[in-house]
């Protein structure tokens, strides 16, 4: 089964409206009076192989890089983690960024990576399951690792080396870790103010 070149454009196409149209404004209310320049899109490798979409350069000289990841299928409850990508290679997860923003329905929610990391290892079950021809069941990627593996990829006919997990948000947002320390995520409006 291969990826419908439609779909992939449409989904491209709707990442990238997301973070021009919802990520620069969020980030400007997020960093409003805190940094001297926000560099909008990245593009090239530093998008694809770093997983960094945005560079925030704050009024110390400190850079933030941040990947930005557009509304998911499900609105507001669940997210996708990606250790690899279709390639075999590391996934955002274990990119270059120091924090990933999700867009959801209704909340914008922003998490530092390296929380996102080790939430994936103490919680999803890392003994990968294989996807079918035809679909794998949502029930099947609840805090479980998989791999669509099955599928071929569009541009090479070769088969998806991906695996990632889906897991719900408010479990991020009131995880404590092993010593009792909360990760550092939070919910923010859409225009940069905190709302938990």
């Amino acid at each position: 089964m291969k990826t419908n070149p439609e779909t992939k454009a449409r989904c491209v196409n709707d990442g990238h409206t997301s973070e021009l149209d919802v990520g620069i404004p969020f980030l400007k209310g997020l960093y409003a009076g805190k940094c001297k320049t926000i560099l909008s899109r990245v593009f090239g490798e530093d998008d694809w192989k770093y997983h960094v979409d945005f560079v925030v350069k704050l009024n110390n000289g400190q850079w933030i890089p941040i990947d930005w990841k557009s509304t998911p299928r499900d609105g507001n409850e669940w997210i996708t983690l990606e250790w690899r990508n279709v390639n075999g290679q590391s996934g955002w997860l274990l990119g270059e960024s120091k924090w990933i923003i999700f867009q959801m329905r209704d909340f914008v929610f922003r998490a530092r990576r390296l929380d996102l990391v080790n939430f994936f290892m103490e919680h999803v079950n890392t003994k990968l399951i294989r996807s079918s021809k035809q679909y794998i069941r949502f029930d099947d990627t609840q805090y479980q690792a998989y791999t669509r593996d099955k599928w071929d990829r569009e541009w090479d006919g070769k088969p998806n080396e991906d695996v990632m997990a889906r897991v719900r948000v408010d479990d991020i947002l009131q995880w404590n870790d092993l010593k009792g320390e909360k990760y550092q995520c939070n919910k923010y409006t859409y225009d940069g103010k905190r709302i938990d």
